[in-house]
């Protein structure tokens, strides 16, 4: 068995947890217990993770990563209908019409940290931030008005937050302490930095985020075939792209919620990192020449 004390930011994590069970058994185990209120959760040991199943010195084959994210769109497919639910249940929000708000909101705390504490946002990073609201605006008004609403969005999503392969055929999935009711293919966060950071992609200072790379687009495009009852690539892949550049504000979130009341020296080691994902608001997004001011709207 595996027990968990969360930090007050996943405290919703034990009941979540048990909704998708619910209406996703094949791919989330029912905890064995959960206590919300000192964010304790119970789980059974379900075996290796993805990424220590991998024999040392090799990588992951993206044919795999490509099935492990189709499995998990079947799972976030399960919820499409299961957002009352989920937000009673204290999944936190972060919908696309609510993103200017927190954007604004966010930087304001950000900046308003002391100059020596590590999440410090000075103003002029503060001022490019802001001057994003327009394309971001434009980003969150595509998803919004788009043909797929809000689900679980994971918002770690990663080999190590997935059990192998189940006897079933399906994977597991678990670690749903940073997860948020938000448009579903802001998943592919995590995944998009794990495959740049693979294949050498990293953007330039300031330079966009350019997915344009064959096995890159090969996982991406595997994971949206599951929404393709909802539209082609010409609609499904400028969505992915806006939401992509909308998610590192949802990650930033959860940073900051777990940094809160931190000891000054996990502040210290970690709070960069927060701002590193708050400033990754000012790349746009680049899939196969389709960006998320491109769709069949005009938007």
């Amino acid at each position: 068995m595996w027990f968990k004390e969360n930090a007050k930011v996943g405290l919703h994590e034990g009941p979540v947890q048990q909704i998708l069970a619910r209406l996703a058994p094949a791919f989330v185990d029912v905890p064995l217990a959960a206590d919300p209120a000192r964010g304790w959760l119970l789980t059974r040991d379900q075996g290796v993770t993805v990424d220590r199943a991998v024999p040392v010195g090799k990588q992951l084959p993206i044919s795999l990563l490509a099935e492990l994210v189709s499995d998990y769109a079947r799972l976030q497919r399960r919820t499409l209908a299961a957002g009352p639910e989920l937000l009673a249940a204290g999944l936190p929000s972060a919908r696309p019409a609510e993103t200017i708000p927190l954007l604004e909101s966010t930087v304001s705390m950000v900046a308003g940290y002391p100059p020596n504490d590590a999440r410090h946002l000075g103003p002029e990073d503060a001022g490019r931030l802001l001057a994003q609201r327009e394309r971001l605006n434009r980003a969150a008004t595509l998803l919004a008005t788009g043909p797929i609403g809000c689900t679980l969005q994971h918002n770690d999503l990663s080999p190590g937050n997935v059990f192998e392969r189940q006897p079933e055929g399906h994977f597991r999935f678990f670690d749903f302490a940073e997860s948020l009711w938000a448009h579903p293919f802001g998943s592919m966060l995590t995944v998009q930095w794990l495959l740049l950071n693979r294949f050498g992609r990293q953007p330039a200072a300031n330079g966009p985020v350019d997915l344009s790379h064959k096995e890159i687009l090969h996982v991406l495009r595997a994971y949206l075939s599951v929404w393709s009852d909802f539209g082609d690539a010409d609609i499904l892949e400028p969505l992915l792209a806006a939401a992509l550049e909308l998610a590192p504000l949802q990650r930033v979130m959860a940073w900051l919620q777990v940094l809160d009341g931190a000891p000054d020296d996990v502040v210290a080691k970690h709070g960069a990192t927060a701002k590193e994902w708050l400033l990754d608001l000012t790349r746009p997004v680049l899939l196969a020449g389709r960006g998320a001011g491109m769709s069949v709207n005009g938007l």
